[in-house]
């Protein structure tokens, strides 16, 4: 599958929006009072960190990436956002007619010891994280706050710039070479 021109794309996606617009599109709501008795709008800062929507062959495809260029991802982070997609979703991305969620993650490297076992069965392929390598340059720095002499401060009167450690180039394992696959439905972006 080749992604179109005519796509939406968004970081930091709310989950609250991500339902909202679902909820909308297919009831072709406007501005109006909706019921929340699902509890699925929660009022918190929850989302996605980069949203690619797409209309192919009568299918609305939505791809949620999660990524990370230097910190891991924790188990519970992780838990209650698959949580929160299994509800906006369901379990095997089937709820809303029409439309294939797919979730991937980007990082340097993979990720070890998440525990799937309870997420929706759309986000995993063959009981894993689909996953993209993100190449992150070198030369990569980080802003600390600190003290007048350049001591790491949490008070932060004063801040410096310093390299990031464990940052350089990486193999770069593109979109090209991602397959996705869900409610047996294989996505291939090229």
């Amino acid at each position: 599958m080749k992604l179109p021109n005519d796509l939406f794309t968004a970081m930091d996606y709310h989950l609250d929006w991500l339902y909202a617009s679902l909820y909308l599109a297919f009831y072709e709501g406007q501005h109006d009072i909706y019921s929340n008795d699902e509890k699925l709008i929660t009022g918190n800062q929850e989302d996605i960190d980069f949203i690619i929507a797409f209309v192919q062959n009568n299918y609305c495809h939505i791809i949620l990436i999660e990524a990370k260029g230097v910190m891991g991802w924790a188990n519970k982070q992780l838990c209650s956002k698959a949580m929160r997609l299994r509800k906006i979703f369901g379990q095997k991305g089937d709820k809303w007619p029409g439309v294939v969620p797919h979730f991937l993650m980007m990082s340097p490297k993979k990720s070890k010891n998440i525990d799937v076992s309870d997420w929706p069965t759309w986000m995993t392929l063959e009981g894993e994280i689909p996953w993209v390598k993100l190449s992150i340059p070198n030369g990569l720095l980080k802003v600390t706050r600190c003290d007048e002499y350049g001591y790491a401060n949490k008070d932060g009167e004063f801040w410096r710039s310093e390299l990031r450690k464990n940052c350089g180039n990486s193999h770069r394992q593109g979109f090209d070479k991602l397959n996705l696959a869900t409610a047996n439905q294989p996505l291939r972006i090229v």
